[in-house]
């Protein structure tokens, strides 16, 4: 095991890459204890991605924490039990699938909405939603599924979306 204390951590580029993909224990300021593997580590603010798991084969996340930088106290890198694969199956939290027919409702109540506020509106062979020819919006056709390179564009199609009634007329 390899014990990273105090500020070794912060602002530690090559350390970061070092941990990405490896099994640690993050203890934060307030005492607790977080075990997974590293994700990513976000260099600007230095917070830590964790996936966890439920079982020890390490075979799919169960959930996804996210350690902020400034709460991190000591790093203990688990050299004993690090996964064979730098690439792990992301299909995280297996309840929150919906079924196909409530996406299809939801790519339906999209489209009205869009087209009640006059907002042009189009289904691209991807099953993507493209909105105003400038927007994509995967599935599952929420807020956060927008993508353009236009941000004003995307945050007040993204307000309208927030604004949708659960039951359009």
């Amino acid at each position: 095991m390899e014990i990273i204390e105090g500020n070794c951590f912060k602002d530690n580029f090559p350390l970061w890459i070092k941990l990405v993909n490896k099994k640690i224990t993050v203890t934060t300021d307030n005492g607790n204890d977080y075990q997974g593997i590293v994700k990513t580590i976000d260099p600007l603010t230095g917070s830590i991605v964790l996936l966890q798991f439920n079982d020890e084969e390490l075979s799919k996340p169960s959930d996804l924490m996210i350690i902020t930088g400034h709460a991190v106290k000591r790093l203990t890198l688990q050299t004993d039990q690090q996964p064979q694969s730098s690439t792990i199956n992301l299909d995280i939290i297996k309840e929150n699938e919906i079924d196909q027919d409530e996406l299809k409702g939801r790519k339906i109540k999209l489209i009205e909405w869009f087209e009640k506020n006059r907002i042009p509106v189009e289904e691209n062979d991807n099953q993507e939603l493209v909105v105003a020819k400038s927007i994509t919006i995967k599935s599952p056709y929420t807020k956060d599924d927008c993508n353009s390179s236009n941000v004003m564009v995307v945050r007040r199609i993204q307000d309208l979306m927030s604004r949708m009634p659960t039951t359009t007329t």
